[in-house]
């Protein structure tokens, strides 16, 4: 008899050499045998001979690394660990998944919590992420309502369809301004960062452009708020 299971991460990601190295280590402790793939951005596959192999790649440019996939086998075949890293998931929202099947159930239960553990040490920027993606959309969509309610005149003689119109308009607003923010806040934070080679370099110098860009839209979202209630 063996168990397999499955687990997800839906955050966003930062991964290192050192949390490479957790991984590694943790999934040593079931496995004898284990392989390292990684995706890169041009569309190209690399299997890499080692772990060290892999944290000393140059990853930039073209060639930068947009996901990594571990496979892990024990000598009897009665463990197996599958564990893919990958910002090729955004539509689904899976940024981390592990697929995993043990014979021996209390095996099975220790990885289970130890590979959730591991994919909740890699979370970096969700908090700063959810805030300034749900903020800018509100200053967004309070902007839009701002200039319709006072700049725009329906004419219409049925109350109903006056009201009809403005609960589709602010649908509409709600829809636009998720998507645009969505999308600008995917750009600022990156499902996952693999800071490994030069990317490490780049990923130290974006954070402080990033918190600022942070703070820059909480204080834009407060005076918003203020000079609505002050109007």
């Amino acid at each position: 008899m063996k168990k397999e299971s499955k687990i997800v991460s839906k955050k966003r990601l930062l991964i290192t050499n050192e949390r490479l190295d957790e991984l590694a280590a943790l999934i040593s402790k079931y496995c004898t045998q284990i392989a390292w793939k990684a995706t890169l951005r041009d569309g190209a596959v690399v299997t890499f001979d080692s772990l060290t192999e892999l944290q000393q790649y140059s990853n930039f440019g073209s060639a930068k690394i947009i996901g990594i996939k571990v496979n892990g086998y024990s000598d009897d075949f009665s463990t197996r660990i599958n564990a893919t890293i990958s910002m090729e998931y955004p539509t689904l929202k899976r940024f981390g998944e592990c697929v995993f099947e043990f014979k021996s159930v209390d095996k099975h239960t220790v990885f289970k919590n130890e590979i959730q553990a591991f994919f909740d040490k890699c979370v970096e920027g969700e908090l700063a992420y959810q805030v300034g993606k749900w903020l800018s959309a509100l200053v967004l969509l309070g902007t839009v309502l701002f200039i319709v309610f006072t700049k725009i005149k329906v004419a219409a003689e049925s109350f109903f369809l006056i009201i009809t119109f403005y609960f589709m308009l602010i649908g509409f607003a709600f829809l636009v301004s998720i998507a645009i923010s969505t999308k600008v806040w995917d750009r600022i934070y990156p499902a996952v960062v693999f800071s490994i080679g030069e990317e490490a370099t780049r990923y130290e110098k974006s954070k402080k452009w990033r918190t600022g860009i942070f703070w820059s839209v909480i204080v834009a979202g407060a005076l918003g708020l203020i000079l609505n209630l002050l109007h």
